[in-house]
């Protein structure tokens, strides 16, 4: 089992790092490409985006935490 699951993280992680590889070769030509992607990203994305930033990891963790029953972490 742990075979497996170690082929599909090895896989993902190959995948990742070419889709990187291409995107920096072919996709990303200035700095502005880099930061504001070339400033053709839509409203829709950049709202997902904020929303995203904003709900982050500590809120997920917190309405865990909360759930069983207090509000640390530990």
């Amino acid at each position: 089992m742990y075979f497996w699951a170690l082929v599909v993280v090895i896989v993902y992680l190959v995948f990742m790092l070419s889709l990187g590889f291409y995107a920096a070769k072919y996709k990303i030509r200035t700095a502005e490409d880099l930061v504001l992607a070339g400033r053709r990203v839509g409203v829709l994305i950049v709202a997902a985006s904020l929303a995203a930033n904003n709900i982050g990891g500590g809120s997920t963790v917190g309405v865990a935490a909360r759930a069983y029953g207090g509000w640390a972490v530990s």
